[in-house]
Order: structure tokens, then sequence, then C-alpha cells
């Protein structure tokens, strides 16, 4: 499955993260892996602050499948106990939805 059809799928509701298959999660993090998406740059707002703060905890948290490694926890100054693997794959079908929204308007106006 390619990056675009993860985000077809996403906007189409045809996935929703508790009935996306973990394989599929795992697929989709090694195609960005392997696309030379970075880590890093990528990830938005608190989510990125999740990744810092389990980072400083010690957890090795280089690639996008690091991401998804269970029960990888920590909290922020909000008290809150924030799990990795949940902020990664809500932020991803944030921007999916997003981007899918977008591609569709560029095709749109191509069309015409």
């Amino acid at each position: 499955m390619t990056f675009y059809q993860h985000l077809s799928d996403a906007q189409e509701d045809k996935i929703h993260a508790q009935k996306f298959k973990p394989v599929s999660w795992l697929a989709l993090m090694r195609e960005l892996d392997s696309g030379g998406v970075q880590l890093d740059l990528e990830l938005p707002g608190k989510t990125k602050e999740v990744m810092i703060a389990v980072r400083r905890k010690g957890k090795k948290v280089d690639t996008w499948e690091d991401c998804l490694i269970p029960n990888v926890r920590t909290s922020l100054e909000d008290g809150k106990i924030h799990l990795l693997k949940r902020e990664v794959t809500h932020a991803f079908h944030n921007q999916a939805k997003n981007a899918v929204a977008q591609i569709r308007k560029v095709v749109a106006t191509k069309a015409d």
C-alpha cells in the first residue's frame, strides 16, 4: 500500500485508529522510514513534546517504527500520561485528513 493509499483510506473513513490493524501501521511506519521522512521534523506540537519527554527518560526513539513500541509512555507538564504510539497515530490521522482534502482540491482543479 502506498502512502497516498493510506491517506485516502484515512480520509474516506475506511480506517479508524481503533480498526487500523497493527500490521498496517507497521507497514506505514516502515514506508515513512524507508522514504527518508524525518521523524523529528514531521511530528506536530504535543506529539513532538511526548517524543522528546520519552527520549529524556532514556527510551530510544529514532525511527517511525520505534513510535509503535507499546507502552512507551511519559507524563508532560499537564500531569497526564501520554502514550507515544497513541499520540503518533492520532497525529497521523489528523494530518491525513488535511492532506487528502488538499490533494483532492488539486486534482479537481486540474480536472477543470
